[in-house]
Formats: structure tokens, sequence, C-alpha cells
């Protein structure tokens, strides 16, 4: 795994993260296996594929157990299967966790994350797996939706400002879609690391993954934490559809946070409310003016003052310290691509 930085302690209020790393919440939940007979780091492994989305081949099970191949991939392999915890999809390469079944064994309240339509994809969650093993280590992890929404809402951030897309079988929105882990680091830079894996042709997905998560990076932003974005891909070409995904979001953030102080101070100056500016304001106002001329910035401001003059909500300029981080896994995911073929 190689990582690039393109241009461009959060509490111990859950307690699944206490330990720190990801092997520490795996040990901790896999003990409802020992009964079908799995080794610990067998049992762990299950439950990390489940939570990254569900899919696993077996060179992922040898790097997470550190094992050879032969017997003990085997044995696992069977002993899952007899037990109903994974199904074969491609021969003896492919093979998908059973999330019910494994939920229930652990004593989780349903069953183990598998991500919605718009995000299901066999590539992604093996991607996201690989991400896992090799980043296990470091910071703290959220890897269940209960996990994240117990997290987040510790921190007093309210559900509405969670990511919500498709919905379940009951008509609700499912907080947190596509199944990816979440790392938490601590003092003196508190931040949130999000992750998002790329495995198609567009810039449709990171885009999506962005925008459903900005009300909770605002909420963030406004408790003091930063928010990071790891971009996951198999190969150097799918980071340029990313980059540029990014870099548009970003820039229409700050364009329209910018724009938002503009309207803001040009209303003050209008209403001649002087009490209410300082020399800095002033100043501020002439640099923003020209940035902020042209037909559609007046219908804009209009509009805005049509509509009740709403300030900037705090936090709202949390674009200015996200940070994106490139993570290249360079693996051989041609399984995959056959499946979704």
């Amino acid at each position: 795994m190689t990582t690039s930085a393109a241009p461009g302690s959060v509490g111990d209020s859950f307690p699944d993260c206490r330990k720190g790393g990801l092997r520490d919440i795996l040990q901790d939940r896999a003990g409802g296996l020992t009964r079908f007979g799995y080794r610990a780091a067998d049992a762990e492994f299950l439950l990390l594929a489940g939570f990254a989305g569900g899919h696993f081949v077996r060179r992922q099970f040898r790097a997470y157990t550190r094992c050879g191949r032969g017997g003990r991939e085997t044995a696992m392999l069977h002993r899952a299967a007899e037990s109903g915890h994974i199904v074969s999809v491609v021969g003896k390469s492919l093979y998908r966790v059973r999330g019910a079944a494994l939920g229930r064994a652990i004593g989780l309240d349903g069953a183990l994350p598998v991500p919605g339509r718009a995000w299901r994809s066999v590539k992604k969650t093996l991607i996201t797996l690989d991400y896992c093993i090799e980043a296990a280590p470091s910071g703290r992890w959220l890897l269940s939706e209960r996990d994240k929404v117990r997290h987040f809402a510790s921190l007093g951030i309210p559900a509405d400002r969670f990511p919500l897309a498709a919905r379940t079988r009951a008509g609700k929105p499912r907080p947190f879609p596509g199944a990816f882990p979440i790392r938490l680091s601590g003092a003196p830079n508190p931040t949130v690391a999000f992750c998002y894996a790329h495995s198609g042709a567009s810039e449709s997905g990171v885009l999506r993954h962005l925008r459903l998560h900005e009300p909770l990076a605002a909420a963030l932003r406004r408790r003091g934490i930063g928010c990071d974005w790891a971009v996951l891909a198999d190969s150097p070409a799918q980071f340029l559809r990313m980059r540029s995904a990014w870099r548009r979001w970003r820039a229409g953030l700050l364009r329209d946070w910018a724009e938002r102080e503009y309207f803001q101070l040009r209303r003050t100056v209008e209403r001649r409310q002087w009490s209410q500016l300082s020399a800095g304001d002033l100043e501020r106002l002439a640099g923003l003016r020209p940035e902020n001329s042209g037909d559609g910035v007046e219908d804009r401001y209009r509009r805005w003052l049509e509509d009740g003059s709403p300030e900037r909500e705090p936090g709202g300029d949390f674009a200015a310290s996200c940070r994106y981080r490139e993570v290249l896994l360079d693996r051989d995911y041609r399984i995959a691509e056959r499946v979704e073929a």
C-alpha cells in the first residue's frame, strides 16, 4: 500500500474504541465465534471481511493471519462454510460472508453491514478490505453502522447530520451507506478519517460520497475535529478522476462560503449598520467584491435577501481544513471484475 497527499483521542465515548487498534476491536467481538472452532485470528478475519463489505479472497486471509497456503486456510474455509458463515461466489477463489448468520453468532443486533445497491461492488469491498488489513495497527476504528451512529451521537451530533442514502425495507433512511470503515485519531489534532474505494470509470461515486458527508463534516468542524478523506484505488489512473472530483467539490464549497460572507458584509453596509463592522470587515468586503461580480451573483444575492438572509452556518467552512490522501492498493482484482462484468 502506498499513499500520497494531493495538492490542494476523539473522546473515549465509544467503548469499542478504548483499546485502540482494529485488531483489539475485532478480538473483543470474535469471542462469540469460538464455539464454532475458529482460531482467534481466523474469527477476526471473518468479522473484518463482513464489516468491510462482505467479500474476500484467500490471499487476504493469509495476509491478515500471516499464514501460508495450505491446511489452515482450507480448514477455516471448510469450517465457515459448514457453519453457514460464508458462501463461495467463484469456485475456491472468491467468497462472500453471510452477514446475518455472522451477526447473530456474535450477538450483533441485526446483520453485519451490507452496502446498498448504489454502493454494491465486489471490487470496492476487496479494495476496502485490503486497506483495513494494511492500516489495522493505526488509529481507532468504527466498523459497523451501529458503531458509527453511537460514536457521533456521543459527540452531540444529531442523526440528521449523518450521511443517509438507500432506504431499508421499512422505508427509513439508512445512515452511513457503503460499509466503509472510519478511523479516529486523538490529540493534539483530533481527526475523523473517512475512506472511499473507487472502481468505476466516472467521478460520480466519490462526489456522492463527499456530498453525503458534508453535514457531518460541518458538525465535526464546529467541535474542533478535522476530517481526512483516504481515497482507495488499484491504479494511478483512477486517482486522476478522484482528484478532479475532490478539487471541484472543495472549490465549490469554498466559493459558496466566501460568497455567503460577501452577502452578509454587503447587506450590513447597505443597511448602514456601521457599529457591526470593523476596519477588517470593510477591507475583507473590498477584497471579496472583485470575486463576486456579475449577473449570476446579483441574482443569488437578491434571492438570498428574499429567503430571509440566513446566516452562514457555524462549521460551514469545514472544506478549508479537509485533507485528501490517495492510497494505492496494487493488487489483483480481476476475479471481482469477472463477477461484475
